[in-house]
């Protein structure tokens, strides 16, 4: 007798040619796509075949997959169609090829080049540019590109400008003086309790730091910090403990030093020199001596968290705190905080509530340097849901606690309601990141995280400032950078569908969401806000002026092509005002740490190509006065802010006049700004400056 299953007949396997839901529950399937059964059941898009029927018009794709998934979750759909359904949009996500019936649109500027972004090639040299980094930006507003390739040449004024700025920039930054310089043969824990401010000038500037910063980003129980400060005040800490929270308590003063006013600057001009300088590269120093087991300690976690946060408001580079905060998502995990210790008896209750906090701390600040730098996000793409915080206040639980209270609900605020907020959507920020970065076109999967995230932005009404207790400065600034920090990758995610489909719907929403991101400027505008704001300004365009910058630069590409662009009720010339008001609030800070005058010219010179009219000899003469308006104007603020810093350079450069560009037959001259290069200023210093490669301006966005 043959072996079971040998000589016996193979049956063919049955073509399946039901509709997948109608095979699911067994309903005889008209075999038309949307088949009838599923036109009842109410679910016309949620009809697919394995195998289109022949003959059928295939219906086009609605792409609407978030409706697919609430109808599986009102009941409309079965649990075996809602797997299915999941099942396809993995097949989606995993597959190799493009979509047969989209257009596959190359994704960075170069139609060969395989990534969304730049890669500057010099020699031996490279240096990769992601698509939210300038030079990137500079690449895709091409006119904007020629311009300042062709016109701001070694010949043209705006190159002679610009040089003065450079220079001027150069010769702004103030040196060190001997006594702030780092003593190395010292130990840095030493140093750090010696140069500690008096506990009298500590006091407000931890307040300071609480009030203003303990919001979107939970790095401390204030309850327990406040304790520990009282105990170290007293000299009641020794060892370990002591130097940890040393450590933690001069990264707050760093931080708290972006909000102190002018006259702070003036009473203690030590205190303000010593956490301006050294203060933070002490901190760090002391971070790099530690062993494994100190590593290890979510105390050490949380320094580190403020370090960056410092780090961010002195200006460092985007590129540069991508790195840090890459290498804190690797330390954060080498301790388990993305693991749900929920059931880890050995840890207290205290300790998983603050291991919640600070691993989502982590995730919002990896993803934030991730835009900002344009880099790949560090942080995996993983389940939040058991690691997000409770929205609680810092005075409902402690250290005494067996327990944490339930999480009260969003409509109440409560001291971690905007990281509670932010943490809802933080996996569908993260996914929508990765879509954007990877270059590939899958249309499905982006406009399902682009409604997503829209859905999130909207559930932000419950964070709206006015609303709110205590309503003050330091709650809009938080708000603010809550719907900021959900609009980022939205818009992201607009640009890229943009990319892969031009005419899809999800267009129309573009122009809103960056003229919001516009509008945020003036909550914290000393010349319109009726907040006392005047500190929160400058730390408002650290954190913010990409954005503005980004938003500006869309709104102007929307003024340019309206021929391209969706039907909108907003006009030419309040477009025009909404940028021109963005370059003002970018010359307005220039002159502070980190300002760099090719964000004022890429938006200048795109700013006053889409505002000419004329023929193209008056477009060119127009585009060349805006940008010597905007850059005469950062001259000026240059100056000032020298006069403010160091009174040196202001006795040797006379204050000039305002550069008046309202008559259009005042002629070009730069003749009332003193010649750098007379012998008796700074000579052959200044005429053999040269920051920029080629004798032009155009290759030093290149920022090698």
């Amino acid at each position: 007798m043959p072996p079971d299953g040998e000589g016996q007949p193979q049956k063919r396997p049955r073509p399946i040619i039901s509709c997948l839901r109608c095979r699911g529950k067994k309903l005889k399937c008209d075999r038309v796509a949307p088949c009838e059964n599923c036109k009842k059941a109410g679910c016309p898009s949620d009809c697919a075949f394995q195998h289109a029927p022949e003959g059928a018009t295939k219906r086009p794709r609605t792409d609407d997959a978030s409706d697919q998934r609430l109808a599986s979750e009102d009941g409309r759909v079965g649990i075996i169609e809602g797997l299915q359904n999941r099942l396809k949009r993995l097949e989606d996500i995993l597959a190799m090829g493009p979509q047969p019936h989209l257009p596959q649109i190359p994704q960075s500027t170069s139609p060969a080049a395989p990534y969304p972004g730049v890669l500057v090639v010099k020699g031996a040299r490279t240096l990769y540019h992601g698509q939210t980094n300038r030079v990137s930006l500079l690449h895709q507003y091409t006119d904007a590109k020629t311009f300042i390739n062709h016109e701001c040449n070694m010949s043209s004024p705006i190159f002679r400008l610009a040089k003065e700025i450079q220079f001027l920039q150069s010769k702004s930054k103030t040196p060190k003086s001997p006594e702030s310089i780092i003593d190395s043969r010292s130990p840095e824990l030493q140093q750090l309790r010696d140069r500690l401010p008096p506990f009298d000038v500590c006091d407000p500037l931890v307040s300071l730091y609480t009030t203003n910063f303990e919001k979107t980003f939970r790095i401390l129980h204030l309850a327990t910090f406040e304790r520990e400060f009282a105990r170290f005040k007293q000299g009641e800490m020794q060892g370990d403990a002591s130097a940890g929270f040393l450590a933690r308590l001069t990264a707050t003063l760093v931080v708290s030093m972006s909000l102190v006013d002018e006259q702070f600057r003036l009473d203690y001009p030590t205190v303000h020199g010593y956490l301006q300088n050294d203060a933070l590269d002490l901190v760090r120093s002391w971070l790099r001596k530690l062993g494994r087991k100190q590593r290890t300690e979510i105390s050490t976690l949380q320094t580190e968290a403020l370090v960056i946060l410092a780090r961010q408001l002195r200006r460092d580079s985007p590129g540069d705190l991508w790195q840090a905060t890459g290498e804190l998502v690797r330390s954060a995990m080498v301790i388990g905080l993305h693991l749900d210790v929920k059931t880890h008896k050995e840890i207290s209750a205290f300790q998983k509530e603050m291991r919640r906090r600070v691993w989502t701390t982590i995730a919002e600040m990896d993803l934030q340097t991730s835009i900002a730098s344009g880099m790949p996000v560090t942080m995996p793409d993983m389940e939040f849901g058991p690691l997000t915080p409770a929205n609680l206040d810092d005075a409902d639980f402690d250290e005494s606690m067996n327990y944490i209270p339930p999480s009260r609900p969003t409509s109440e605020y409560t001291d971690t309601l905007a990281q509670a907020l932010l943490a809802g959507s933080l996996r569908t920020r993260i996914k929508a990141m990765l879509v954007v970065q990877s270059g590939s076109c899958n249309l499905p999967q982006a406009v399902e995280l682009a409604r997503e995230l829209d859905h999130h932005l909207h559930r932000l009404g419950v964070y709206d400032p006015p609303t709110r207790p205590g309503k003050g400065t330091a709650l809009v600034f938080s708000s603010v950078l809550v719907d900021l920090y959900i609009r980022r990758p939205l818009i992201c995610l607009h640009s890229h569908i943009s990319n892969c489909h031009p005419q899809h719907s999800l267009r129309n929403g573009t122009l809103d969401l960056c003229l919001v991101i516009l509008s945020h400027q003036d909550h914290f505008d000393p010349t319109v806000t009726t907040l006392d704001v005047p500190s929160f300004w400058e730390t408002f365009q650290i954190f913010c002026k990409n954005d503005i910058l980004r938003a500006a630069l869309h709104v102007c590409e929307h003024i340019n092509h309206p021929e391209t662009s969706p039907p909108t009720h907003h006009t030419k010339a309040s477009l025009v005002r909404a940028v021109d008001n963005a370059l003002q609030g970018l010359i307005r800070s220039f002159g502070q740490p980190g300002s760099s005058f090719k964000d004022v010219l890429l938006l200048s010179v795109e700013l006053h190509l889409v505002r000419a009219d004329g023929i193209e000899g008056e477009k060119k003469e127009s585009v060349h006065r805006g940008v010597l308006e905007a850059l005469t104007s950062c001259r000026q603020r240059l100056i000032s802010s020298s006069a403010e810093q160091q009174g040196s350079l202001a006795q040797i450069l006379q204050t000039p006049q305002p550069f008046n560009t309202n008559q259009a037959d005042t002629p070009v001259s730069l003749s009332h700004f003193p010649d750098l290069g007379d012998p008796t200023l700074f000579g052959a210093e200044f005429d053999d400056f040269m920051p920029f490669d080629d004798d032009a301006i155009g290759a030093f966005f290149a920022d090698f």
